[in-house]
């Protein structure tokens, strides 16, 4: 047998092994939560009326409280970036034994949702047109078009969250953002590569926007996710030289994620070995998960449809032109920021407070000593977090406003 024949040969067992892997994780993770499928009417995305109608098909779990437990409320749970409904595991349980109905999806462009391509169907990744989309699966979840839900999310749902208060407010309880501030809609635009010039650690946005990291970071993807899911509470278990060696590594000025990736060819090193032991994908079950969202090596997806994200700074100005207003609508508000998080500063967090109407200020509650991914460093903080809000801010609100509408409504 020849060597060519034999690589084709190990790649092919390496290949059945990790669908065998996999196959086995996503059984035992749907066991523990059910799911279902949402799709949409046909559409055109709000910042492009004239294009043609298509639809989109949105995975998400179900998490209900048991039998015997009361329902309370709804929860909308909104990943971010690099992640899908998986990245919730830890803390859905808890919050739905406690009464509170949990609606997970994996976001356009993740997992088992549709990832329309980004040549000609980017408006649809828009925060108006997504939010439009969660808009009608939770109506049909609900069944019943005047129930409100809170939203509860994280990087990039937590941004779309605050999205979701602006565009569909009549639809909402509350939202609770974790690790990313409320961003106002801006007067002008301005490009990725002209934000940069201003705040040079977004330069890793402009590799996300340029196409071609789509096919860099699908080679390296093992040693972008490794980087990303980086627990602070796990590096500083390693020696002062590793913990040094991972804090030179710098990935957000321009071009030097795409540098780093691409640095050391397909080699495993000694700092990809370092950055595996500090990353929060542990288990077979998360190595499983992720070969499936993100591995195309592996027979999993491409990354495409997340990093389109990434991409849509045009398509978000032209549908807050419709909405240009800074103000949120009045509703229980609450941010989750993780001190070990350099994307989520509290002092940046805190010079948005102007937006948020006097009645229902912006609470901001810090996570010591946690990094980026609150959700999986600490998850029982987590819950605690989204519980009280939800039973001492958003439930005592929606009994005091709906008391309010109702008599309202009786002397009309």
């Amino acid at each position: 047998m020849q060597d060519s024949q034999v690589a084709q040969l190990v790649g092919d067992v390496d290949r059945a092994a990790s669908s065998a892997r996999e196959h086995i994780a996503m059984q035992a993770f749907h066991a523990r939560f059910p799911s279902s499928y949402y799709v949409t009417p046909p559409t055109s995305p709000p910042s492009r009326p004239l294009a043609p109608p298509t639809q989109r098909r949105y995975f998400y779990l179900d998490v209900k409280p048991p039998e015997g437990v009361p329902t309370k409320a709804t929860i909308l749970f909104l990943h971010g970036f690099p992640d899908s409904s998986y990245g919730w595991r830890s803390v859905l349980s808890p919050i739905s034994l406690s009464g509170f109905r949990c609606i997970v999806p994996d976001l356009l462009g993740y997992g088992r949702s549709s990832a329309p391509n980004k040549e000609t169907r980017l408006a649809e990744y828009g925060a108006h047109a997504i939010a439009l989309d969660l808009k009608g699966l939770m109506e049909t979840v609900l069944g019943n078009t005047e129930d409100k839900f809170a939203v509860v999310g994280h990087d990039w749902g937590s941004w779309l969250a605050w999205k979701l208060a602006t565009w569909i407010p009549e639809k909402l309880l509350g939202v609770h953002g974790i690790a990313a501030a409320y961003a106002a809609p801006s007067s002008r635009y301005l490009s990725t590569n002209e934000i940069v010039k201003t705040f040079p650690h977004f330069g890793y946005q402009v590799f996300f926007d340029d196409p071609r990291s789509t096919d860099i970071i699908g080679k390296h993807i093992w040693r972008f996710l490794h980087l990303i899911f980086i627990a602070p509470s796990l590096l500083l278990q390693q020696s002062s030289d590793d913990v040094r060696s991972v804090f030179n590594i710098d990935m957000t000025t321009l071009g030097s994620l795409e540098k780093f990736l691409v640095s050391s060819g397909s080699s495993k090193t000694s700092l990809d070995e370092l950055l595996e032991r500090t990353s929060l994908i542990k288990t077979a079950e998360d190595r499983a998960v992720f070969e499936r969202l993100f591995d195309p090596q592996r027979g999993g997806a491409s990354i495409d449809g997340a990093l389109n994200w990434y991409r849509t700074r045009k398509v978000n100005f032209d549908e807050d032109r419709e909405r240009p207003q800074k103000m949120l609508p009045a509703m229980p508000y609450k941010i989750l920021c993780p001190t070990a998080d350099p994307t989520s500063p509290v002092s940046t967090t805190e010079k948005t407070a102007k937006h948020y109407p006097k009645e229902t200020p912006l609470v901001i509650q810090e996570m010591p000593m946690a990094g980026h991914w609150a959700m999986l460093e600490g998850p029982d903080q987590v819950v605690q977090s989204v519980l009280s809000w939800m039973n001492n801010d958003v439930l005592p609100y929606r009994e005091k406003t709906s008391t309010w509408s109702g008599w309202a409504r009786s002397k009309l």
